[in-house]
């Protein structure tokens, strides 16, 4: 399942196959942000039939234009990190239980 994830991703949002791995972080490792992480979300429960219906967007996601926003608020709150971070293996595990909300995210991430 992860390569399919993988190709996925690769083929719809431009990404280099290499660069994405279980452990690549959507926003901040693979650049998918505002309505392109919308899309990818929506997009991935559509291919995978996994239920995005309960997913917080607005709690992995900056807004579309918010690219210089987040790191200065990153400096200036001490490296707190500003959103939470949503994964491959999150992706992975979605399928696996054909839903992607908290619940599950906080299980793949053995919490």
């Amino acid at each position: 399942m992860e390569s399919k994830i993988i190709l996925f991703i690769s083929e719809n949002f431009g990404r280099d196959i290499q660069d994405i791995h279980l452990g690549s972080m959507i926003e901040k490792d693979l650049g998918i942000y505002g309505d392109d992480a919308v899309e990818l979300i929506l997009g991935f429960g559509k291919k995978f039939d996994v239920d995005v219906s309960k997913f917080k967007a607005a709690k992995y996601f900056s807004a579309e234009g918010d690219f210089i926003l987040p790191p200065f608020l990153k400096f200036l709150m001490s490296n707190k990190k500003t959103k939470d971070e949503l994964t491959i293996k999150n992706l992975v595990d979605a399928v696996k239980y054909k839903k992607l909300d908290e619940e599950i995210i906080k299980i793949s991430n053995g919490n």
